[in-house]
């Protein structure tokens, strides 16, 4: 019987640990997020034109030029969402999956929780 509380407390102890562990890989990532939204709030992003695109291969400058992208502000950052399923090995059931990442281009960042 002493074995199984042996068991039971070790069980506790590395949840506990585990816990630990994923709230400060949380803390840490909100803390590197508000960072840097403050940092972007106040830039004022410049304005794409054709020389900005020029670049790139005909194909994907006709479709920028398409969707309206050119006299638009450039992309300071950006969120998603993904939500969805995985699993580790074919055979086994899958998991739900829900993610954030920010980008942040001033200072090239992406932030995955």
């Amino acid at each position: 019987m002493k074995n199984l509380y042996r068991i039971i407390i070790v069980i506790f102890l590395l949840l506990l640990i585990s816990n630990c562990y994923s709230q400060r890989m949380k803390k840490n990532y909100k803390k590197e997020v508000y960072a840097g939204l403050e940092r972007t709030k106040n830039i004022n992003p410049e304005i794409v034109t054709e020389k900005d695109i020029e670049h790139l291969p005909p194909i994907v400058q006709k479709y920028l030029i398409y969707s309206g992208v050119i006299g638009k502000k450039k992309v300071v950052n950006f969120r998603v969402t993904l939500e969805g399923k995985i699993r580790t090995k074919p055979e086994f059931p899958w998991m739900k999956l829900k993610s954030v990442q920010y980008n942040f281009y001033d200072k090239p960042t992406r932030l995955f929780f």
